[in-house]
């Protein structure tokens, strides 16, 4: 039982940690940020680096989470009327898909549920098991 709960355990932070992940890249997504070739923005400032969250199994069950920059972690947009752009108008913004970050947060939650319906299908076979010896 105890291999069973820290299975789920480990699916319930994974899949937190998925949800503050993504949740922290929208967030962050409006930044602006100067590129790194430009020397001479009115405020140089650097742009925020989206992050994904990798899961892979632990032997005898769970997972373990990794959080990497994603590649690439930015992008550059013509905005000449902003200050962090130097004299060529480009800016970095961060690599950041709306629609991406939705569908993964989906998924995170349905993970989520999942791992705790294990922990109340666990508990609830624990106290079967306690009744039947009392």
């Amino acid at each position: 039982m105890r291999e069973v709960l820290a299975a789920a355990t480990s699916g319930l932070q994974a899949a937190s940690r998925r949800i503050e992940v993504s949740a922290r890249n929208v967030v962050n997504a409006d930044s602006v940020g100067t590129p790194a070739s430009t020397t001479d923005a009115r405020q140089p400032t650097e742009a925020y680096k989206p992050q994904r969250v990798v899961q892979t199994p632990v032997a005898g069950g769970g997972v373990e989470t990794q959080t990497v920059t994603a590649d690439p972690p930015t992008r550059t947009e013509f905005r000449p009327d902003h200050p962090a752009a130097g004299s060529d108008g480009q800016v970095e913004v961060p690599n950041v898909d709306r629609v991406r970050e939705a569908v993964e947060q989906i998924a995170a939650r349905a993970a989520y549920e999942a791992s705790a319906k294990v922990v109340q299908t666990a508990d609830g076979l624990l106290k079967t098991i306690l009744d039947i010896r009392s």
